[in-house]
């Protein structure tokens, strides 16, 4: 039996589309019928809990580090950007309307972004 049962497969066909040919909209709403039930076959629950660099991983399990880069010339743009008494609550300092010359397109980052990236090297060198 195809798909198994209880199986995360599940049959969702359409019909193969030559590249030539535009699909009709019974096929994309076919595709569309397809791919919420996909989606929702495929979910997935992740438990996350914060623990200590030595922390052991459990059977099954996976250690995930998130690390934010240090602070860069754009961050602090923000927030000078954010305190000024006009700032209209949406805008930011990087956008294209904003900075036409590019001076945040690469996230420099300042000597204090430098010394928190240069702190962290050490802790890092150890993780698995």
């Amino acid at each position: 039996e195809y798909p198994p049962p209880n199986s995360l497969l599940r049959p969702c066909w359409l019909q193969q589309i030559p590249s030539a040919m535009a699909p009709t909209a019974g096929e994309l709403q076919g595709l569309l019928d397809c791919a919420a039930e996909v989606r929702t076959s495929m979910a997935v629950k992740i438990q996350c809990q914060a623990v200590a660099d030595d922390f052991p991983v459990p059977e099954g399990g996976k250690k995930v580090y998130l690390i934010r880069h240090g602070e860069g010339f754009h961050n602090v743009a923000q927030k000078e950007w954010r305190a000024k008494p006009d700032w209209d609550g949406k805008t930011e300092p990087y956008t294209v309307n904003n900075d036409p010359q590019g001076k945040y397109t690469d996230a420099l980052l300042t000597e204090k972004g430098e010394g928190q990236a240069k702190d962290l090297q050490s802790r890092t060198a150890t993780l698995q």
